[in-house]
C-alpha cells in the first residue's frame, strides 16, 4: 500500500474490495454497464476522459483547469484530448462576427 501522504490524484476503487480496480476488471465492469445502458461497443472507456475534457472546454473552462481535472502533466496532452465540437465552431464564428462588427462601429 502507498502511504496516505504519498498518494496523489484520483483513484477509482472497487466497491467490493476497497482497492483500486485492476485494468481488466474495471474494463469488464465498465463494458457490462455500458451495454446495459445502450452505449455502443465502439465507444470505449478511454473516451470518458476525452469527453470530460471536451465538455469542460465547451463550457469555457480554462485549459489549465482542464489539465488538472484530467490529471495530465502537460497542456499538450490535454489539448489532444479536447475534441472538435459544433459548440467550439459556433463560438469561434460568433467571436469573428462580433470582431467584424466592433471594427465597423464608429
Amino acid at each position: 500500500m502507498v502511504p496516505a501522504e504519498k498518494r496523489i490524484g484520483p483513484v477509482v476503487v472497487s466497491e467490493t474490495t476497497g482497492l483500486p480496480y485492476k485494468d481488466t476488471q474495471f474494463s469488464r465492469t465498465w463494458r457490462a454497464i455500458a451495454r446495459e445502458v445502450g452505449i455502443p461497443d465502439d465507444v470505449w472507456n478511454r473516451d470518458s476522459r476525452a469527453g470530460g475534457v471536451t465538455e469542460g472546454s465547451d463550457t469555457g473552462a480554462d485549459i489549465e483547469h482542464l489539465r488538472h481535472h484530467a490529471n495530465h502533466k502537460n497542456i499538450q496532452t490535454t489539448t489532444r484530448y479536447n475534441r472538435k465540437t459544433i459548440d467550439k465552431t459556433r463560438n469561434v464564428a460568433e467571436l469573428r462576427v462580433a470582431h467584424r462588427i466592433s471594427k465597423n462601429d464608429p
